[in-house]
């Protein structure tokens, strides 16, 4: 299992096509970003972001020490962070995937019959394309974390809160778990899937709904209501939101502190950081278990689905067999 997970990396690292294909969610999502959305979103958030500031520099004008030396916090220390957070959701899915059209090209070319014969266990051949899928996608969400972050603190000067030991554990675990369900989502689509051309389709359909889905080409709140209940139904918004609430910290609650509670409500509902179910928002546990739950029940369907579908091209073959044995012995009398 060791030998073959290695071979699936090393394979994948050398298709730089692919490793860069797996990343074009994530690429587009950060130009519609850098280039169109960034500034509506500013235009709709700003407003509130001044009368939090300027009751800051009164409390600073008033003599308040905490007030004084408190840095103003702007637009893109909100915005820059949730964008991130959506990227990593889009690549935790995406890059899994891709990583798993090794098993699709295998079973195309007959290797995994190779493999087979070479007395390596069914259920080791799939755990290898599982452990290695499930790796790139945490080694290309690091990546990508790395490089946004430098990017938004470079130009935009934002700072995020991954200096801190237990942020970044938390965050660490947050990505090893999105990509072990990126992973597990991704076996599933790909299992039935038997030619590159079907997994290259695939790939492309899931790249783009993913940065639909979680929210990142459009936020949740810029959608129509049914839009909305769709993508509560997606893995990957949950984990946006969880990698949203770790990136942002206590950025949502100083930003909105002069303002009404209810300001900073309304952004975090609209921007998906926590979505709305039953009436309230949802907590950080309640999306991690959502997350989870969504997997399973998206996994489990498409393997029933192909287990009956297994199952009935076998009860047909049996049946054609059948009958031409039984037209063989009538023919002979």
């Amino acid at each position: 299992m060791i030998a073959l997970t290695k071979r699936n990396l090393l394979l994948f690292t050398r298709n730089r096509t692919n490793m860069l294909f797996s990343l074009l969610g994530a690429l587009i999502a950060f130009v519609l970003y850098v280039v169109f959305l960034k500034q509506t979103l500013e235009g709709n958030w700003t407003d509130a972001m001044n009368a939090g500031n300027a009751a800051a520099s009164a409390a600073a004008a008033h003599g308040s020490a905490a007030a004084s030396t408190a840095t103003p916090i702007t637009v893109s220390d909100l915005l820059d962070p949730w964008l991130i957070g959506g990227i990593l959701s889009i690549t935790a899915i995406t890059t899994p995937l891709t990583g798993m059209s090794q098993m699709v090209y295998d079973r195309e070319n007959g290797l995994t019959d190779d493999f087979r014969l070479a007395c390596r266990s069914p259920w080791r051949i799939q755990a290898s394309y599982l452990a290695s899928s499930a790796i790139i996608g945490l080694v290309m969400q690091l990546i990508v974390l790395a490089v946004t972050g430098a990017y938004f603190t470079v130009v935009d000067h934002v700072t995020l809160p991954w200096r801190n030991p237990a942020t970044d554990a938390k965050l660490l675990g947050l990505i090893a778990l999105a990509a072990i369900f990126g992973a597990a989502l991704a076996f599933a689509l790909t299992v039935s899937i038997s030619t590159q051309r079907a997994n290259s389709s695939l790939g492309t359909v899931i790249g783009t709904a993913a940065g639909f889905l979680s929210g990142v080409y459009v936020p949740l709140g810029a959608v129509p209501a049914g839009a909305q209940h769709v993508m509560k139904l997606w893995p990957g918004a949950y984990s946006a939101s969880l990698f949203r609430r770790l990136l942002l910290g206590d950025t949502i609650s100083d930003a909105f502190s002069a303002v009404p509670a209810s300001v900073a409500q309304n952004f975090r509902k609209d921007m998906g950081i926590g979505y709305e179910i039953g009436g309230s928002l949802t907590t950080p546990a309640q999306d991690l278990a959502l997350l989870a739950c969504i997997t399973v029940i998206i996994v489990l369907a498409v393997l029933l689905v192909r287990l009956g579908a297994r199952q009935l091209s076998t009860t047909n073959q049996r049946r054609g067999r059948g009958e031409h044995y039984l037209q063989g012995e009538s023919g002979a009398r």
